[in-house]
């Protein structure tokens, strides 16, 4: 019985804590949510056509065969051009547009460790998961994004440096930005 408190506990309360908190605020909808909702249209058509690795091959073709990794360039290219059109281009647009800050979009730490627990337990949850599934034949074809990672430390630490600078860009693409602008809260 007290394992099922507990999971209620790390699980439907902390939820029910998240939920209660933004239900407080008012929502509403005004040209700021319109402005984002294209702004972010026009942003994925970009990244869906110009920034992807087929994107970088088609502007440099073969002049990369001279570089060094030359193999890294097109994966670092699409992270390139997400960390542009998922981080900086909408945090131009809070700064100068809404003349707000970032940090009223999602992008900070403060809090974080409010909810400590309900991450420790979808970490616990999800990791067995993972190791599970990392022993799966398709999963062992998808991942690594970049599967020349294990060639060299240069290209391990490259790659998941631009892998991470990717997550952080698109965590505050479609968890900051555009939630925190449609939901009428940027001062949450």
């Amino acid at each position: 019985m007290r394992i099922l408190a507990l999971i209620q506990w790390l699980t439907v309360d902390q939820w029910a804590a998240i939920d209660a908190e933004y239900r407080e605020a008012e929502a509403k909808t005004d040209a700021k949510g319109v402005g984002v909702l294209v702004l972010v249209s026009v942003l994925l058509i970009l990244k869906r056509y110009y920034g992807r690795s087929r994107g970088f091959r088609f502007l440099f073709g073969g002049m990369v065969s001279d570089w060094p990794m030359p193999k890294i360039w097109a994966y670092l290219y699409a992270n390139a051009f997400s960390l542009i059109t998922y981080f900086v281009i909408p945090s131009l647009f809070i700064y100068f547009v809404f003349r707000e800050r970032i940090q009223d979009h999602g992008f900070r730490l403060k809090g974080i460790w409010r909810y400590k627990w309900l991450y420790l337990a979808m970490f616990l949850v999800v990791l067995p998961l993972v190791i599970v599934a990392s022993r799966w034949p398709d999963f062992i074809r998808k991942y690594p994004f970049y599967p020349n990672a294990g060639n060299s430390w240069s290209e391990f630490f490259i790659w998941e440096t631009a892998y991470g600078l990717y997550f952080v860009a698109l965590e505050f693409f479609f968890r900051g930005f555009l939630l925190f602008t449609q939901i009428g809260r940027a001062h949450v």
